[in-house]
């Protein structure tokens, strides 16, 4: 999803959310009710299944009205309607939750955010009113893609150019088995200053994410090899990766790659706006160049 600069007033985004929400509360109402409605007719149903259960075994000691062939059609009849009924409420209830999916993620989209700068790998001039704040995974495809595609030019018109500050936070997908070891080894890289080259090191290799090729690089990048063996097995950066984690998805992210665009203000970026998936440069540039122009 890729959502635009924010361009018009907090007050004004609150009341177009309270009218989304409004009328989206109208839309929800019919699948309440149908749903109240088919519930009670299937409660309906049940209720005289059990009567005729009740009613033929009287009748098994008594007169012999119904045949049991005839019992036993009813009950098959208003077995297999019961069960129409319990699909056709499964079915309500899912289009009643997919509204109220979009509604959060609508209401998600239109708060605004201020986000923490300091506990992410930071780049850039600290002086810069820009920033991007990217949550990634080292084994994602659609990362890597936005790293080779789009960051490394963001790196070199931006982020050296003094115009953006890039903090990045981890957020390993758990079905990514080899994200999270990535990730720390990112962050144990960072505790000898070597952060990006290690990130540039990952994505530009995802055949060799595992512990063998973490220390190669760490050798070739001049690093302690005793501290970096000692830091991956520290249960420490475990943590770590997991409050990265835990404040993602706190500002609305399931899915990486989830960047955060805004002005600066202090150390934290303010009025944020959530961009979802990859982006291509000219997409993301263009949203740079507009919270530029404001700053100035």
């Amino acid at each position: 999803m890729d959502i635009a600069v924010k361009s018009d007033s907090a007050h004004s985004k609150r009341e177009s959310f309270r009218s989304f929400e409004l009328s989206a509360c109208r839309h929800m109402w019919p699948y309440r009710r149908k749903i109240m409605m088919t519930r009670i007719f299937a409660y309906s149903l049940g209720s005289i299944l059990m009567f005729m259960v009740s009613g033929s075994m009287g009748r098994a000691y008594g007169d012999d009205t119904w045949s049991s062939g005839e019992v036993l059609l009813q009950l098959q009849e208003l077995r297999r309607d019961i069960n129409q009924l319990k699909t056709r409420i499964s079915s309500l209830e899912n289009e009643s939750d997919e509204l109220k999916r979009q509604i959060s993620a609508a209401k998600r989209n239109t708060e605004d955010k201020s986000i923490d700068l300091n506990n992410g790998a930071r780049r850039g001039d600290k002086k810069a009113k820009v920033a991007i704040v990217e949550f990634t995974d080292f084994q994602c495809p659609f990362c890597r893609k936005f790293y080779s595609a789009t960051y490394k030019k963001l790196d070199s018109n931006y982020i050296q150019t003094g115009k953006l500050q890039y903090v990045l936070y981890d957020f390993p997908l758990s079905f990514h088995s080899h994200a999270e070891l990535a990730s720390i080894a990112a962050n144990c890289a960072d505790k000898q200053g070597q952060y990006w080259d290690m990130h540039d090191y990952l994505f530009e290799n995802p055949g060799q994410l595992d512990e063998r090729h973490y220390i190669l690089q760490a050798k070739n990048l001049g690093l302690d090899l005793t501290k970096f063996r000692a830091c991956l097995g520290d249960q420490d950066q475990k943590k770590k990766i997991a409050n990265s984690i835990d404040y993602g998805s706190s500002l609305g992210v399931s899915g990486t790659p989830t960047f955060f665009v805004g002005l600066v203000k202090g150390d934290r970026l303010k009025d944020a706006r959530i961009v979802e998936g990859m982006q291509s440069y000219s997409r993301i540039s263009q949203i740079i160049d507009a919270l530029l122009a404001t700053a100035n």
